[in-house]
Parts: structure tokens; C-alpha cells; sequence
């Protein structure tokens, strides 16, 4: 399995939720993550290994992305998401499942696809108000 996931082209990292007395879920602390992570994030493996997102990231941790490993990790039921990562700037696709008692989260950079899409859909809005505008 590991021969599978070390030479996937998604990032992979599998985390331990870091609960508070309530139950609910305020950090991730990593346990294993692929190298593709570090192609991805341009940060090493060693870094990620034993501490947690906010340990790595900072106060940076987009809070929708807390919000869906507690979703995960409460109901068991997968997710798949797109969200921006501001730390990093880029777009990402992200699919969480629950292993356990622990988090798989698979995610690839699709800020290039984002980019392109906002570029056409800016560049339509444009020659339709022209269009609109034509007698």
C-alpha cells in the first residue's frame, strides 16, 4: 500500500484529529504524508511529520478546511471539496476519508485550472457587455 501511495501524483497525508474537551476538532496533527506533498507544497516531509496543521501553517488554516475533517471524522461520510489555501495561494481539490480513528486527505493543485477558468469567464462578461451594447 505505501509502494501505492508514495508514488501517487495527489498529495496524500494521513492526520490525528487534535480534539478539544467539547469533542470537537481543532488541529490535525500529521502522521504520514506522501512525497507528493512536498512536490505540491514545497515543504519536507520531516516538517509535517509529529506536528500539527497549526504548527506548520501558522494561524493560516483556513477554517473551512477544519470544518470538514470534524465533518469526516464525526460522520465518517468522505467529502470532496475545492477550497483556496491562502498560505499557500493556490486552489486545491480535496477528498477526506476516515480511517479509523484518523483522516486520509488526498488533494491535488488545481490553481492553473482555476486561473483559466476565471480568465474565460472574465474575458465572456466583457465582450457580452459590448455585445449588449452594440445599437
Amino acid at each position: 500500500t505505501n509502494l501505492v501511495i508514495d508514488s501517487m501524483i495527489e498529495g496524500y497525508s494521513l492526520v490525528e484529529p487534535v480534539l478539544n474537551e467539547y469533542d470537537q476538532l481543532i488541529d490535525l496533527r500529521y502522521l504520514n504524508v506522501n512525497p507528493a506533498v512536498t512536490s505540491i507544497t514545497g515543504i519536507p516531509k520531516i516538517d509535517y511529520i509529529g506536528r500539527t496543521a497549526r504548527e506548520i501553517f501558522k494561524d493560516n488554516v483556513e477554517p473551512v478546511f477544519f470544518k470538514y475533517n470534524e465533518q469526516v471524522y464525526k460522520t465518517g461520510k468522505p467529502v470532496k471539496f475545492i477550497e483556496k489555501f491562502g498560505e499557500l495561494n493556490h486552489w486545491y481539490e480535496v477528498s477526506i476519508c476516515k480511517v479509523d480513528k484518523q483522516l486520509a486527505i488526498f488533494f491535488h493543485d488545481i490553481t492553473e485550472s482555476v486561473l483559466v477558468k476565471q480568465h474565460l469567464e472574465e474575458s465572456h462578461r466583457k465582450y457580452q457587455k459590448l455585445f449588449d451594447n452594440i445599437p
